[in-house]
């Protein structure tokens, strides 16, 4: 079936559609101007900027055989000898066209759109600004958001209502899971110290000992809760030392 002719980028020099980028020629007696293909679709979906090292990526998506791709790569990686990289990702970079590929990527750069993202957690200060990224970070008085990006879930889910209602109906009366709640925000407190008042102060660590089914993994539960995804898993805040080469 065949694709609607639908523009992608565009500027002067250059413009990309659903059927190929080609270059624009301006026909010296009509004064009209003509479209040379060159390659297969490739532009810039979006441009990311890491707020952590202040790097730069491009989210770029291309057409191949098997349909559309997308493929994040570092700005600093498109050059001759780099971008080439994405041709065992089905991208049309490859032989003698990739000098000219190259100056269209670059051409089309100052019109996508760009993104800002983050993959540290915890107290920072960015813009001279005294930040605690968590899910999401607001800048320029909320006019532009940064989207966490790391390797935990900490993605808001239900509401704090709900988390709420569920601490006091469980907590009310354990005071064990009410000290784990304690030792959970007491992180925030210790990294505002360390990082923002600079203020030495050891990292806590709290050992929870006992048998099994006396509360420990609950305890471990209830202290992140407040901050991202209470389960056991790859993505959870709660890590296992199973997880280690020594497995200690």
């Amino acid at each position: 079936m065949e694709m609607n002719n639908k523009t992608l980028a565009e500027n002067s020099n250059f413009i990309c559609t659903t059927k190929g980028v080609y270059v624009k020629k301006i026909d010296k007696e009509t004064g009209e101007i003509d479209k040379l293909y060159i390659f297969r679709s490739i532009y810039i979906k979006q441009i990311i900027r890491m707020l952590d090292t202040n790097d730069m990526y491009w989210k770029v998506c291309f057409y191949c055989n098997d349909g559309w791709q997308e493929e994040v790569i570092a700005r600093e990686d498109i050059t001759e000898s780099r971008i080439t990289s994405l041709i065992r990702k089905g991208a049309d970079v490859g032989g003698s066209k990739t000098k000219i590929i190259l100056d269209y990527l670059f051409s089309i750069e100052r019109d996508a759109h760009c993104i800002f993202q983050f993959k540290y957690l915890g107290w920072q200060t960015v813009n001279n600004k005294v930040i605690f990224a968590h899910s999401k970070l607001l800048l320029d008085e909320g006019e532009r958001s940064s989207i966490y990006s790391g390797q935990y879930n900490v993605f808001k889910k239900g509401s704090y209502k709900f988390w709420r209602d569920a601490l006091l109906k469980h907590l009310a009366d354990n005071y064990e899971l009410q000290l784990a709640l304690c030792f959970g925000f007491s992180a925030v407190i210790n990294g505002y110290i360390n990082q923002i008042l600079r203020v030495h102060a050891d990292s806590l660590l709290f050992h929870i000992s006992g048998n099994s089914t006396t509360g420990k993994t609950s305890a471990a539960i209830v202290a992140v809760s407040g901050f991202g995804d209470p389960k056991e898993g790859g993505k959870s805040l709660i890590q296992s030392f199973n997880g280690t080469d020594n497995a200690l």
